[in-house]
């Protein structure tokens, strides 16, 4: 690696899979402020997607993209959302994860920590 890379600028303990980020990242994102912040981000990349999804109707392997944003934009989202990364816990995440206690915390977790992905 080198300081021009891609991947460069990411401190590597921060990237790490471990329970002290977890917990870390979970209550930066906890904040009242951060969410309100991030919020009309994360819609304007929900509506694009919504936009570019409609284009193609008939795509395959869109229903799951689907059903989370369809429950991300339910009123009971609180409930919908992460149900709906559970559901789909084997599709959004780079790997599959091999134990699934572990696969569905880290769909609950995202159903929380969401907002950090669409902040950088």
């Amino acid at each position: 690696r080198h300081p021009g890379s891609v991947s460069g600028g990411f401190r590597q303990d921060k990237m790490k899979r471990s329970l002290s980020n977890a917990v870390s990242q979970l209550f930066r994102c906890l904040s009242p402020a951060r969410r309100r912040a991030v919020r009309p981000v994360f819609k304007r990349r929900m509506d694009n997607m919504e936009s570019l999804l409609n284009l193609f109707p008939e795509a395959g392997n869109t229903a799951g993209v689907r059903e989370i944003m369809a429950a991300w934009r339910s009123p009971a989202r609180f409930f919908a959302f992460p149900r709906a990364l559970l559901h789909n816990r084997d599709r959004i995440f780079f790997s599959r994860e091999k134990n699934d206690f572990i696969a569905r915390f880290r769909a609950i977790l995202f159903a929380i920590t969401y907002q950090d992905y669409f902040s950088r």
